[in-house]
């Protein structure tokens, strides 16, 4: 089980449909939940998933509105790049919960959500709004293990 306190955790709110990817410089090995809270264009899905393949991310969790087409999304695309750049396959975990609550996929994504080769120090909150709610979400998820649920 992960202990909330030890992971890095860094807020991004994507509120455009343009997708600017979030400074995580310094980053290896981390997971990204990514909360979609309105619908997204082609466009937006392609450009972000795009970009976390080609980062050390491996575990991808979604949840909100079209959270499976996001995972589909994600697994055909690091299909693909394995292929293009003929590597051996670089093996990402990946979950949607459209059906879980707030607090159950903030409790699978803090306690549940671990890579069999990797430890995952990182967790990366993508927030597909309009309006960024930093405080709020990030409130959420570190204080999940002090038991105070949303």
């Amino acid at each position: 089980m992960s202990d909330a306190s030890m992971i890095n955790i860094k807020y991004h709110a994507i509120t455009k449909n343009g997708f600017i990817p979030p400074v995580i410089d310094t980053w290896e090995n981390f997971k990204v939940a990514i909360i979609l809270d309105k619908p997204t264009d082609h466009n937006l899905r392609n450009d972000c998933i795009h970009w976390l393949v080609h980062q050390p991310c491996y575990y991808v969790l979604t949840w909100g509105i079209d959270c499976e087409l996001w995972e589909d999304w994600f697994d055909e695309t690091l299909v693909m790049y394995n292929i293009e750049h003929e590597i051996k396959e670089k093996f990402v975990m990946t979950t949607s919960h459209q059906s879980d609550t707030a607090n159950e996929f903030i409790d699978f994504v803090i306690r549940c959500a671990t890579h069999p080769n990797i430890h995952l120090k990182n967790l990366l909150i993508l927030h597909i709004t309009n309006t960024a709610n930093e405080k709020e979400i990030l409130s959420k998820f570190t204080n999940y293990n002090n038991h105070k649920f949303i």
